[in-house]
């Protein structure tokens, strides 16, 4: 994905996203951005969306973690910058002109249709429940909560695996426990939950 944007739009674009970024550090290293490129150039991130007015030069959709969406600051304070920059992005990088950032957590997706509703304010419960009732993995995993579902998991996994340690005397499986808590949490996606509570159950032991 490729446009030209101005150079005074990103950096007010980068700075509302470092005003209005949560107040968990783990929710913020977790988090991903989402960059749009069509007849605008729209940024998600942390549930809100800011549009910027652009020159689409090919359209797409580019993922990348939020540490490096707020890197770009240092670049695009940089005097050598014109008034209007290339905003390009592949896998593996993103680059301001020709001032280049790799990373391999900068990907290209496909274009997200899911639409954001997460209050700014929204505490761990209200993102828990926004994420976990109301869709399911293959719309989160493109948005820019897919970061804070992965760390959910991680966290569930380890109440699964300490509730386990007590349970498994009387017969209780972990199995049998991750499906009784997407049951008592509402889970859009059971399977995929259990799945992925598994998976990262499974981690933890090897």
């Amino acid at each position: 994905m490729k446009a030209r944007v101005g150079k005074q739009d990103l950096m007010e674009c980068i700075d509302f996203f470092s005003r209005l970024k949560p107040r968990s550090a783990k929710l913020v290293a977790s988090s991903g951005m989402i960059l749009t490129v069509s007849e605008t150039c729209r940024v998600t991130g942390f549930g809100v969306q800011h549009d910027m007015p652009c020159a689409p030069v090919q359209w797409g959709t580019c993922a990348l973690p939020f540490k490096i969406w707020a890197s770009l600051a240092t670049i695009v304070c940089q005097p050598m910058l014109s008034n209007t920059v290339a905003l390009e992005a592949w896998d593996g990088y993103i680059s301001l002109d020709l001032i280049k950032i790799k990373h391999p957590a900068i990907r290209i997706t496909p274009m997200s249709k899911l639409a954001l509703e997460l209050p700014i304010d929204a505490d761990r419960s209200q993102i828990r429940s926004f994420i976990l009732e109301s869709h399911t993995v293959d719309q989160i995993r493109d948005s820019g909560l897919w970061g804070a579902y992965q760390a959910m998991m991680k966290e569930i996994a380890a109440s699964v695996r300490k509730a386990h340690k007590h349970l498994s005397p009387y017969g209780v499986g972990l199995d049998g426990l991750s499906l009784l808590l997407a049951q008592a949490m509402k889970v859009k996606d059971k399977d995929a939950f259990q799945r992925n509570v598994m998976n990262e159950i499974h981690k933890k032991k090897c």
